[in-house]
């Protein structure tokens, strides 16, 4: 993580502290709706300054160093098996699984949402025997994104596997 804290000048600046003359205060990340209505690069600049993420330069310059790495090893090789087993094991499958299900719910559900945060949905699981008690509970659940979140989206917040949960919020018209 990108140090969120950083000096300019003789200042040490801060996302999370504002001032109102020479009075510290604690500024918190913007609620989503804010945070919906800025542009792709005012986000980044926003995740990055509250340190959420780190800067997308270094995001960039990561991935470019391994995948100029990995593309050095003849595919299907000894070698290449091997790196990816290390790259499973580093970043570990299930964390990786949970890391795509959560990314690829969330956006699914913004782009349903189109900025109106007042849009109806409803909770759907899989339905099978792997769906946890508190998922078969908020199972069918309508309400506004607000009301969603407010009992828990799925994933973590809700769900007793955490971000492996396979609840999505459909949006209702």
């Amino acid at each position: 993580m990108p140090e969120a804290k950083r000096l300019e000048g003789e200042k040490l600046i801060a996302p999370d502290i504002g001032r109102d003359g020479a009075v510290p205060m604690a500024r918190p990340l913007p609620e989503l709706a804010a945070m919906t209505s800025l542009s792709d690069g005012e986000l980044l600049d926003l995740l990055h300054r509250f340190g959420v993420i780190d800067p997308p330069q270094q995001m960039i310059e990561d991935v470019r160093g391994y995948v100029s790495r990995l593309s050095r090893i003849p595919p299907g090789s000894p070698a290449f098996e091997a790196e990816v087993e290390r790259l499973l094991a580093q970043n570990e499958r299930r964390g990786l699984l949970g890391i795509t299900r959560r990314s690829q719910e969330r956006y699914t559900t913004l782009q349903a949402l189109d900025g109106d945060e007042g849009k109806k949905m409803i909770r759907i699981s899989e339905g099978d025997t792997h769906v946890c008690e508190d998922c078969a509970r908020l199972e069918g659940f309508m309400g506004s994104y607000q009301e969603q979140a407010s009992v828990g989206l799925p994933g973590a917040q809700s769900c007793r596997g955490g971000d492996y949960c396979r609840c999505q919020l459909i949006a209702i018209d």
